[in-house]
């Protein structure tokens, strides 16, 4: 006799049972993720252990559409057959998708007479290290960091970047900065380049190769520099004594630089993450005022008259689904219209319950008018997934920015982002390969014979 699995539609409340067996179970992809089946109102049901998920949207007349059971690896062979005896059950043929080599093993190993495994290559996940995207060191990402670079030198201090949301660990917090001074990595600080001659050309400032910060950005290259007769001394200029390094603790020897106008006030590099750039803010919510959570990788300042101008959670969402119904209404006439207004939908539900899905995010505006936006959410302990983002395609690198600005609020507690899926789109492939993932998570269809 069949066996009948009693599915249900998850909700919010099933988030805590859910997540045990997506951290244990998921590698991290984006199809168990909690936001994922929320949002596409998945079903499931746990049975002698076993995480069942039933996709009903992708059900047919003659297929019972399910995604690969979450079990321990020796439970899959007969998480496998109750799921055949459960679409048996109802009349219909078993279908899973977007499973992992783990299934597509259990399958080869006992279970090839009842069940065909197909390969499918475009929904391959796509991760990789955050703490690369964040710094996006070295000549791999030389392109990405130019087109970072661009939307600074093009736009300077009209730049103006919004961090949103549960920010992983550290309670709601989120934070805003004028992009024009502090251009390096935005945990250490830099020098002030609106008071620099030297380096003034963006060229030199930021690309890369300019003033060292330990941690991301490469080292000054003094052929930028020539013309510094303050630091002319490689020994002065690069030694850990010198120009915070963002590691060490280190900070510019005032005595090479009597002459700066920039240094000549211990005060101005005494504070690695306050003084150093002094002009830059981001605002923490008063739910994290221990900086535990994004503030902790920003910029800190106690300029606290800057209190006054931080956005409300409820005034950044407005703006984000301002620019949401603008995007999609420069959409409406193609042929991807319909999907893109139910992605639409999805959006407003996730961002209407975002505290309770852990998203975080980054609101760019430029001139005061939003640019683009991203948000994600834990897929696991260690993964976080670009869930969406959107941006003005006439800024030249604007999704490279919004990309950038997201890695940096997680790079602290995620190891890795995932990106998703390319569902087969020729440039989207190409554009997900250029940002250097450390691997693929494949993903195979399982059919009954």
């Amino acid at each position: 006799m069949s066996r009948f699995l009693n599915f249900e539609t998850v909700t919010l409340k099933d988030k805590a049972p859910l997540e045990t067996y997506i951290n244990k179970y998921g590698d991290g992809s984006c199809t168990w993720s909690f936001v994922h089946t929320y949002k596409y109102s998945d079903e499931f049901t746990i049975e002698d252990d076993i995480l069942f998920f039933h996709s009903a949207r992708k059900e047919t007349e003659t297929e019972r559409t399910y995604l690969m059971p979450l079990c321990e690896s020796s439970k899959l062979p007969d998480a496998l057959r109750l799921i055949l005896d459960d679409a048996k059950s109802r009349g219909k043929k078993a279908v899973i998708k977007n499973a992992t080599e783990k299934a597509a093993h259990s399958v080869a190993d006992g279970l090839s007479c009842l069940l065909a495994v197909e390969d499918d290559r475009d929904w391959y996940e796509y991760f990789y290290l955050t703490e690369e995207l964040a710094s996006l060191k070295g000549r791999r990402f030389q392109q990405k960091r130019n087109l970072v670079n661009n939307v600074l030198k093009t736009y300077g201090d009209k730049v103006e970047t919004i961090f949103w949301g549960s920010c992983c660990q550290g309670g709601e917090s989120k934070g805003r900065y004028n992009e024009v001074n502090c251009r390096g990595n935005e945990s250490s600080g830099h020098d002030n380049k609106s008071g620099d001659a030297i380096c003034y050309d963006d060229s030199n400032y930021y690309n890369g190769a300019d003033f060292h910060d330990g941690e991301s950005f490469c080292r000054d290259d003094k052929s930028n520099c020539h013309a510094d007769a303050i630091c002319s001394s490689e020994t002065n200029y690069n030694n850990g004594a010198d120009f915070h390094d963002g590691e060490t603790g280190s900070h510019d020897n005032k005595t090479c630089c009597a002459g700066d106008s920039i240094c000549n006030s211990r005060a101005s590099f005494a504070q690695p993450q306050k003084a150093a750039c002094r002009n830059e803010r981001t605002i923490c919510s008063p739910e994290d005022p221990k900086n535990q959570g994004c503030c902790r990788t920003m910029f800190d300042t106690q300029d606290q008259t800057a209190s006054a101008t931080r956005p409300s959670d409820a005034g950044i969402i407005r703006d984000i689904l301002t620019y949401q119904d603008i995007w999609l209404s420069e959409r409406k006439n193609t042929s991807t219209a319909e999907d893109l207004a139910a992605e639409t939908r999805r959006i407003r539900d996730m961002l209407s319950r975002r505290n309770e899905l852990n998203i975080s995010g980054v609101l760019v505006k430029i001139n005061g008018k939003t640019a683009g936006y991203a948000f994600g959410a834990p897929n696991s302990n260690d993964v976080f997934d670009y869930i969406a983002e959107k941006g003005d395609v006439s800024i030249k690198g604007i999704y490279q920015y919004l990309g950038n600005r997201l890695a940096r609020l997680v790079k602290d507690d995620f190891k890795y982002v995932n990106m998703e899926e390319d569902i087969g789109i020729e440039g989207l492939r190409k554009s997900k390969l250029s940002y250097n993932p450390v691997f693929l998570l494949k993903k195979y269809n399982i059919y009954e014979r």
